[in-house]
């Protein structure tokens, strides 16, 4: 992955009926699946875009997943593909840069 890759991290709220135990095996599949059905696939074998579930909060009903993106081309199409496709299947709310730099 490139020096210059951008990394964005998103905290995901499943949607009932769904837990986070269930959300959290399920965030890499359904990344995969909708750039699948996008004909971006291609994105996964070169490596341009990298998915890391980091932390759980069961109490709060988060999982917080870490998108590293190492090309322009993949940040546009996680906005465009990956980005929509979440949004159709958990509350995301993306966290500042400001903060994910901290950790």
């Amino acid at each position: 992955m490139a020096e210059d890759a951008q990394i964005i991290t998103v905290r995901l709220t499943p949607i009932p009926p769904d837990t986070v135990r269930a959300g959290k095996e399920e965030v890499e599949p359904f990344v995969e699946t909708a750039l699948r059905n996008a004909g971006r696939e291609d994105l996964l074998s070169k490596d341009q875009l990298q998915v890391r579930v980091e932390k759980t909060f069961p109490v709060d009903a988060v999982i917080v997943v870490v998108f590293t993106l190492g090309s322009n081309i993949a940040l546009e199409i996680f906005k465009s593909v990956v980005l929509p496709a979440l949004k159709r299947k958990f509350q995301v709310e993306e966290q500042p840069k400001d903060q994910a730099d901290k950790k």
